[in-house]
């Protein structure tokens, strides 16, 4: 399966986005009174709360109302100074809880404070560049994103990562590859495509229990030991892009 086709039941790892958003990347699911949600960036799910999310995104030829596979549920608003690009979408068709090519299986991921170590090795599965492999080299760092609607914004306390990437990843879910513990979401990348930036799963969590309709918790045990598929290396490739990758091409 090609990551940018239209896949039922929906993955982690495959393209997706807003009406109005070119394409970006399906991370993940959390859940809440056995309800899925899909989480990625405000950046790939733009819009408003109710707007449709599509499976596959817009340029790969998603379209409303066929591809329709979510409703937006929360988006972040961004400030001075940020710690998450982050969107919510409850989910409007069949889910398979898995991260593609990551953690098969059921409710694989975990959603908890969870601080990766420097020099942890980390996964990524992409809608562009597919699973690739990185390396923490910054657990609390700062960065300016451009290619925002709104110009250039400040992040605080985002975690750097030796590894590539491309346009088009970014809501990809970065997996601690020791203990399959969520690291967070890939929201940028350097121009010359070699470090890519994450918004950590404990930021996402506070932003969601700010949110009336996510209080009090979100997290929930993990039924089994996440089960990881070590990648090879060899192929992998690279879409350069700008700062701020999954926005419109």
């Amino acid at each position: 399966m090609k990551r940018t086709d239209r896949c039922r039941p929906i993955v982690g790892g495959i393209s997706c986005g807003s009406a109005i958003v070119t394409a970006g990347t399906l991370g993940a699911f959390i859940w809440l009174d056995d309800k899925p949600y899909l989480i990625s960036n405000a950046h790939v799910f733009e819009g408003k709360v109710g707007d449709p999310i599509l499976q596959p995104g817009s340029f790969d030829g998603g379209e409303t109302p066929a591809d329709v596979v979510a409703e937006l549920a929360f988006i972040s608003e961004f400030e001075e100074t940020n710690k998450v690009d982050l969107g919510i979408a409850e989910a409007v068709v069949d889910v398979k809880d898995e991260i593609l090519e990551i953690t098969p299986g059921s409710r694989q991921v975990d959603l908890v404070p969870y601080e990766p170590a420097y020099g942890a090795g980390v996964l990524k599965s992409g809608r562009t560049t597919g699973l690739s492999v990185g390396k923490v080299t910054a657990q609390s760092t700062h960065v300016s994103v451009a290619g925002y609607q709104a110009g250039t914004i400040l992040f605080e306390d985002v975690v750097a990562v030796d590894g590539k990437c491309g346009g088009g990843d970014s809501g990809s879910a970065v997996i601690d590859m020791v203990s399959g513990n969520l690291i967070g979401l890939l929201f940028a990348g350097t121009e010359d495509g070699k470090t890519f930036f994450v918004i950590k799963a404990k930021n996402i969590l506070d932003a969601l229990q700010k949110s009336p309709k996510f209080r009090p918790a979100l997290t929930q045990a993990v039924e089994e030991p996440p089960k990881l598929v070590i990648p090879i290396l060899a192929g992998l490739s690279l879409v350069g892009g700008g700062l701020a990758l999954g926005l419109r091409r």
